[in-house]
């Protein structure tokens, strides 16, 4: 059953892939909501047998480069959460040109000043202390294509031969405190890194979020083999086990409970009605794992 599920990310992330190739091609560049909607509807499609997946998303000028939210849900009935903000890789830099984006917000602690903020570090601000029932594992989705790699990068590839090659690192998911600590301290001031040299040793396919390890029975419950991979990569502190919850959030419940028929009942600007997200997200994606 998971093998399925596996084989999906896999074949999402070469397509992924691809289309960032043909696209530098014919000098037409994909940003990272359309690339998202790509994504989802590559999984979505494939109908995979032993798994419920439904998604949502508001209208493109309503999303401003907000998180998606992405649950998952075990045969062992837990659900498990991402919080994720996707990048797409830029050729003119030979990386993540706006891995660091950063905004000024006020802050009362400084009596209303402007500051400052890093989108990394209201990410993972966002997934732990939003819902302190529900937290959320905060990653990045790095959408990727390249000619070649820098010698300082390629090794990692080979590190993960022969389970995975160049175009499996079409989707690749980076822990959002790795990011974080991508922006270094200097004498003269904050280093900012974000070449592919940088994110790739820190990356791991998408696909390795269901696939890893190897080992594990493919009739394993989805969250817990979940839980696994992102222990390994280093999203989540100790064992992670606070991840696990028994329910997600109600518009997940929506989602996954609404009749097909309701799914046409949106507005003209294409809202649904029957699911209302938080204003600082721009869609969900859900996966639940049939008994």
């Amino acid at each position: 059953m998971i093998g399925l599920l596996c084989s999906a990310f896999s074949k999402a992330s070469v397509a992924t892939w691809n289309r960032i190739q043909e696209g530098h091609s014919i000098s037409y560049l994909f940003g990272e909501e359309t690339l998202t909607d790509l994504l989802i509807r590559d999984l979505l499609r494939l109908r995979l047998s032993g798994f419920k997946m439904e998604a949502f998303s508001k209208p493109v000028e309503g999303r401003n480069g907000a998180d998606w939210e992405w649950w998952f849900r075990g045969k062992s009935g837990k659900w498990l959460g991402l919080r994720v903000q996707a990048k797409v890789i830029d050729e003119s830099c030979k990386g993540f040109k706006h891995l660091h984006h950063s905004y000024v917000s006020k802050t009362k602690a400084v009596g209303m000043a402007l500051k400052d903020v890093y989108q990394c570090d209201r990410l993972i601000d966002m997934a732990n202390n939003e819902d302190v029932k529900r937290p959320r594992v905060p990653l990045y989705c790095l959408y990727s294509y390249w000619n070649s790699l820098p010698s300082s990068a390629s090794g990692r590839i080979k590190m993960w031969s022969p389970y995975y090659n160049d175009i499996d690192f079409g989707c690749s998911i980076v822990a959002a405190q790795h990011v974080q600590k991508l922006r270094i301290k200097t004498s003269t001031g904050l280093r900012l890194k974000r070449s592919i040299s940088d994110t790739l040793p820190l990356s791991y396919p998408l696909s390795s979020l269901v696939c890893f390890p190897f080992c594990i029975d493919d009739d394993d419950s989805i969250t817990e083999r979940m839980l696994y991979i992102l222990r390994f990569i280093g999203a989540v502190e100790g064992d992670g086990e606070r991840y696990l919850v028994n329910s997600p959030p109600n518009y997940i419940l929506r989602l996954l409970n609404r009749p097909i028929e309701s799914r046409l009942d949106r507005n003209e600007q294409g809202v649904d009605y029957n699911i209302e997200l938080p204003n600082d997200l721009s869609g969900v994606f859900a996966i639940s794992q049939l008994q």
